[in-house]
Order: structure tokens, then sequence, then C-alpha cells
């Protein structure tokens, strides 16, 4: 992914996106033995010779953020913090906040309790009973829900068990009263100085780099494709190997991180079966030799601003940020390649 679109995680928390890199990289270390190639051994049989990326076409374009795009953001934003309710009793459709506790007999059991628990009434989010339990109950009142797991529940402990819920209502919020305003920003930007000012300006701010992201990914992917079916390229059978390796690993720890078999986690994840990721894994060697190919050739560096729009689209602030969490040379790694990849854009001719 960080050859073919020059973004490590994509839009999301960086700190969180190297915390679950480690762990992924962990698991994926017992899950496969492989002699590491060195340097030497991943270039010394590949060969590459750049067509002309002079003229190179594409069909993506960067989206324009409009007053209507930021409006039905914010109403979206709307749906999603519903406001608080106040002065009458929970109604499907509410989110009630409660605090819960189920019993099997006078034992709390495993996995049944939580405090502050915001849960949609008529979602179906819990067993039968519980979600109509809360409906009529008041803030601040508390009920016990005699209720039965079913039989088919996937804890053997608890399938076909009765058991109770002691349940505490604390507050009511609905969506159906949540309006774009400035309790709107207070809520989402959880500022009780905030404005509706202030968040459409981070509204505005999110779309933009969303915007930025889409197009340095999907335009840049169309590029650069466009320019390695013009290149000649022999891949090193080691660096498409090792390549493999990498993604085999990662992709085995993460099915098994989620419960999947390997290749249904291929399948259902990536519409991929393992000959098709030793095949994505020899394109993507191609686009990586391309880019440094490009990289030397033009003797090209990222710009600052280059580099803190690189890193913000990687989820974090900025780049000193990005170079906090990751080691410096895979940094410069990353930025190069980004800059290969906004040289390709800025010199790309845009067509029907």
């Amino acid at each position: 992914m960080a050859a073919a679109v020059v973004v490590m995680t994509g839009c999301g928390n960086g700190e969180a996106a190297t915390t679950a890199a480690t762990d992924t990289t962990a698991a994926a270390e017992e899950t496969t033995a492989y002699e590491t190639k060195s340097a030497e051994e991943l270039v010394d049989e590949a060969k590459i010779v750049l067509g002309d990326y002079s003229g190179l076409t594409r069909t993506v374009v960067k989206s324009e953020i409009t007053e209507s795009s930021v409006q039905s953001e914010l109403e979206y934003l709307a749906s999603l913090y519903p406001a608080a309710v106040t002065g009458r009793p929970a109604q499907l459709g509410d989110v009630a906040n409660i605090d819960y506790t189920g019993y099997d007999g006078d034992v709390a059991f495993e996995g049944g309790t939580a405090a502050g628990y915001d849960l949609e009434l008529g979602s179906g989010s819990f067993i039968d009973g519980f979600e109509d339990g809360i409906v009529g109950m008041e803030i601040g009142e508390e009920r016990d829900l005699n209720l039965k797991f079913p039989d088919e529940y996937h804890s053997a402990d608890l399938a076909g068990k009765e058991v109770v819920f002691k349940v505490k209502l604390n507050s009511l919020a609905s969506a159906e009263n949540s309006k774009v305003d400035d309790d709107l920003a207070k809520r989402v930007l959880e500022d009780d100085s905030a404005t509706l000012a202030m968040l459409k300006e981070e509204v505005q701010k999110d779309l933009e780099l969303q915007a930025e992201y889409d197009y340095y990914v999907n335009a840049g992917a169309e590029v650069l494709a466009n320019l390695v079916a013009v290149s000649e390229i022999t891949v090193d059978p080691d660096a498409a190997e090792q390549m493999f390796h990498q993604m085999t690993t990662t992709y085995q720890a993460q099915a098994t991180m989620y419960g999947f078999a390997y290749e249904d986690f291929l399948s259902y994840f990536l519409g991929m079966t393992p000959d098709d990721l030793e095949m994505y894994a020899e394109s993507i060697v191609k686009q990586e030799m391309v880019l440094n190919e490009l990289v030397a050739k033009e003797n090209l560096s990222a710009t600052d601003e280059q580099k803190d729009m690189i890193a913000q689209m990687n989820g974090f602030a900025d780049a000193e940020a990005l170079l906090a969490q990751i080691d410096a040379d895979a940094a410069e790694n990353v930025f190069n390649m980004g800059a290969a990849n906004y040289y390709l854009l800025e010199n790309s001719i845009v067509v029907e």
C-alpha cells in the first residue's frame, strides 16, 4: 500500500495505527519464519528503464468542497451526536446512557457489566427484551430486567440461561432533537465554549483533507499505473518474494486477530486468493521501483508542506509528529515516494 498509494495507514489515528502495526508485526513473527534478504540481494537482478512520463494522463480530479457539502456533513454529524432529552421517559429510537450488571443467580457473570454505555433503543444490539425493558424508564430510574439468553447464544455458559439485568438510566438523547447549531458544536468538539462557526471550520478542514487524500491516492494510483505500463521493468525475484512474505505474514496475523481463516480473510476483505496476492506483491515492487527511479532521476524531495500533508493523511498532526512515531529512514522513504507521487500528479494531463 505504501508503494501503490504512498500512504501508510490512510486517514485515521496515527498513534493507534502504529500500535496496531506493532501488534500485527509481533503476531506475524510468530506465524511464519523467513530469512530476510540483504539490500544487495533485493536489487542485484532488478532492471528498470522509465518510460516517457512527460504527458501521462489521468481522469481523476480533486473534489471541490462546497457550502452544500459542508452542510451535508454537519447534518450527518447531527444524526451521530443526538441531543439530550429531558422531561419524558425513554422511547424507541432514543440513545439511552445506562449502567447495567447481569446476574446469573446471585453472581454477576463475565461480560455482563458496563457503566455509561450508550444504547440505541430498538437497534437489536442486546438480547430480546433488554431494550424494550428500558422503554418507559425515567432518567435516574433503576429497574430489574428478567430475561433469558437464546438457546443458540455463542457463550455456552449463558446459552438458554434465565438472568437478571440491573439497569440504571443515566440520560437520554435523540437524533430527532439534534439540530445544526452551537449545541451540536459543543457535543462534537467536546468543548462547552465551541460554536457552530468553529465546527464548520473543522468540518471544512476535514473535508478538504479527505478530498486531498482521495485525489492523492486515486489520481496518484492512476498515473503511477500508466507509468508502470510504459516502463521496462525486471523485478528481482528476491524482492518479490520478500514483499509477498511481508504481505502474507501481515494478513495472516490480521486474520488470526479477527478470527478468520487466512484464505477466507483474503477473499472477504481483499477479494483475493493467495495466488492473486503473490502477483499483487510483484506489482507493488514494480511501483516501488518506478517511484524510486523517478526520485533519483529528477532528484526529488518532498517540500515541508508536502511532508505535513502526507503526515496528516496518515493521521498525524504534522511531519514532526510522524517522525516521532516511526523510524527516520522509513519516514524519509515515505516522503520521497510522496514527492514522486506529487511530481507525477503535477505533470500529468487531465482527460475526460
